[in-house]
């Protein structure tokens, strides 16, 4: 039964979150962001991923224009999509704008960029 309903609806639970397909990426946010999101990183942002992975908290050396925040973003996505039901928490230097700004504005462009993905190919 794979038809357009059956699409839609499996296309709607991908959008929520659902982890169907992405829990062969658990142990690998690089490949995820690189298969799923079609990016390529720096090595200093691959070791960042790598953290988040194996440990948990991860500190990054403030600097400007490095990735840290490009890749920190494609880290949360990573997480919620190949682990049920996840949360993700995220901290930045005071202000609050600083989180609202950077990681949620790149968090809101990719949400953005997956969601026209999705009508595309619907």
């Amino acid at each position: 039964m794979n038809g357009l309903f059956d699409q839609l609806s499996a296309s709607i639970e991908q959008a929520r979150g659902d982890s169907s397909g992405y829990d062969i990426y658990q142990d690998n946010p690089i490949a995820f962001g690189e298969k799923v999101l079609g990016e390529t990183y720096t090595p200093e942002v691959k070791i960042l991923m790598e953290s988040v992975r194996d440990h948990p908290v991860t500190i990054a050396i403030s600097a400007n224009a490095t990735g840290k925040t490009h890749g920190a973003a494609r880290c949360g996505v990573w997480f919620y999509k190949v682990f049920p039901n996840a949360q993700i928490y995220t901290g930045a230097a005071p202000p609050e704008s600083n989180l609202k700004n950077s990681f949620g504005a790149k968090s809101d462009q990719l949400l953005t960029n997956i969601l026209i993905f999705l009508n595309q190919i619907m």
